[in-house]
């Protein structure tokens, strides 16, 4: 086999560029080859344009198969249920701890206007006539108790009126949402 380019080789015939570019395309290796270069000829600028403009093309195609590809795999789908967990953590955190103080504040208004209604019932009272007095006494006290019901079953309440400690923290949101999701569908 000859290497200086002349004469017949594996290569078949020809120049020794056409040799190297048939070897590198059994190879699957890609020469670029220079072509000829005009500098007057506005076509070939319009044609490197559009060939441009493919190459942007087929390039953006492969980013979007590559993106599509990693997030149906099992990575990029662990990936989406992880996420979709901490931002769901971080939504049901910033709508329910707003409420959650809401109601806690609610509750102790409620229960310092009963104590203040009983202690000026009281205080107000020249004599306490015993059923009178424990009859308004059991009036107010039972719709102290519908209030605490309400605030228990609708407002989600805890009995706790200390806005420091809340039930929805990020760690409490997070359970939540992971909840949610593996009890969907049944």
């Amino acid at each position: 086999m000859s290497r200086s380019g002349s004469g017949s080789g594996a290569g078949g015939g020809g120049s020794s560029a056409g040799r190297m570019s048939d070897l590198a395309r059994r190879r699957g290796l890609s020469i670029d080859v220079p072509h000829h270069i005009h500098d007057d000829d506005d076509v070939n600028d319009e044609e490197d344009e559009e060939a441009n403009q493919k190459g942007k093309c087929a390039r953006c195609m492969s980013a979007c198969k590559q993106v599509t590809t990693f997030l149906l795999s099992h990575v990029g789908l662990i990936s989406l249920v992880v996420g979709y967990c901490i931002m769901g953590a971080f939504t049901f955190e910033a709508l329910e701890s707003s409420h959650e103080i809401q109601v806690k504040r609610n509750m102790t208004k409620v229960r310092e206007a009963v104590t203040h209604h009983l202690w000026v019932m009281t205080k107000n009272a020249d004599v306490i006539i015993p059923n009178i007095w424990l009859k308004n006494t059991t009036e107010r006290l039972q719709d102290f108790e519908t209030a605490l019901i309400r605030a228990m079953k609708k407002g989600g309440w805890d009995g706790s009126e200390n806005e420091d400690t809340q039930q929805w923290t990020f760690s409490g949101a997070l359970f939540y949402s992971i909840v949610v999701i593996t009890t969907i569908g049944k």
